[in-house]
């Protein structure tokens, strides 16, 4: 499956642990979290929670109501601009552009840091950065409930790190700090990649729009698939995913290796089926027409075009985005789900 890969061309990426980070660095400073979010209320807290200063830049909506609850200061975007020495944009994607102009980039001064949770923005020039600051990337791997999670039961989070920008001279200091910070540096189960910003945006970009779009087709296929044939879908919902049996199948590919795990957890009946009809269901001219079609997806990836499309989109009110969204949320597996939720609910 993977023999068109040049093994005698990969460079292992490097990886930072606690060791490799100083919390020192951060003494003293300021660090503004712009957005209590997702990524934003668990950062944040991990951060406090090692002792360090940190304040919320939210506009006045639940997030800020449950920053205050959470017992952070909560100021404006602004506010929090001017009295920081590290800010860090844990704001979504499509906002970036606007609240760097009009609420951070007034105020940066010389020696700050400013860090993203994305390289999108640096990476397809959503924002110019000022030159008399650092710009660093410390890029979870993992939704900000877990990074959260994990944090309090003791366990890393792995991420992205890299420095877009080292004014200072400190930049690397900071980015791992704040990497330790947050519980990416820590073992078990944690570890800071250098990944340049181009790299994460491309990754991640590519990911969301070539992975995990194939996986859906073939849920929705599947489904219609045993429903015809009669069936019930409720219980084909619960076999393919509903059960969590496929996400822990995920978690054992990230212990055992994507193609390992099967052998180590799965019956010999399942290994035979897997190993006998991939074949069958991804055939070598399906495979070819596939990678042509991820091929000119990361192509539009990385030349902006889907950067250009997705804010052209935003100019009109999301409407193809609305409309995208109305028809997926109107697909029959929504209601399947819900029977299923009910029957779990039942005693």
């Amino acid at each position: 499956m993977l023999n068109h890969i040049n093994m005698n061309v990969l460079i292992l990426p490097k990886v930072f642990f606690d060791e490799d980070a100083d919390l020192s660095h951060l003494e003293g400073k300021v660090i503004g979290c712009i957005g209590y979010g997702h990524q934003g209320h668990a950062q944040s807290q991990n951060l406090r929670d090692n002792g360090l200063e940190v304040i919320i830049g939210n506009v006045s909506n639940h997030y800020a109501e449950d920053a205050k609850k959470a017992g952070f200061k909560v100021k404006s975007i602004d506010d929090v601009a001017k009295e920081s020495d590290i800010i860090m944009m844990l704001i979504s994607d499509e906002a970036h552009a606007e609240v760097y102009k009009n609420s951070i980039a007034p105020y940066l001064k010389k020696g700050m840091v400013l860090d993203f949770a994305h390289g999108y923005s640096i990476n397809f020039k959503l924002i110019v950065p000022s030159p008399d600051v650092d710009i660093i990337l410390v890029a979870p791997r993992m939704f900000g409930e877990k990074v959260r999670d994990r944090f309090i039961n003791g366990l890393g989070t792995p991420a992205a790190v890299d420095v877009y920008q080292d004014t200072s001279g400190n930049a690397w200091d900071i980015c791992l700090a704040l990497a330790k910070g947050i519980g990416a540096t820590k073992l078990p189960g944690g570890g800071a990649f250098e990944m340049t910003f181009a790299q994460e945006a491309g990754i991640d970009l590519f990911s969301e729009q070539a992975v995990w779009p194939a996986i859906y087709e073939i849920m929705l296929l599947a489904l219609e698939v045993l429903s015809e044939a009669g069936y019930p879908p409720e219980l084909v919902a619960l076999e393919m995913y509903g059960s969590g049996e496929a996400s822990e199948g995920f978690k054992a590919a990230a212990e055992f290796g994507f193609l390992k795990h099967v052998f180590e957890l799965s019956s010999k009946t399942a290994q035979f089926g897997v190993l006998t009809k991939t074949d069958k269901i991804m055939p070598a001219k399906r495979k070819n027409e596939v990678k042509r079609s991820m091929k000119d997806i990361l192509k539009d990836i990385r030349e902006g075009e889907f950067v250009s499309e997705w804010i052209s989109d935003q100019k009109t009110g999301n409407m193809i985005y609305q409309k995208l969204l109305d028809k997926a949320l109107s697909h029959p597996i929504n209601q399947v789900e819900d029977n299923l939720k009910k029957m779990f609910r039942k005693k």
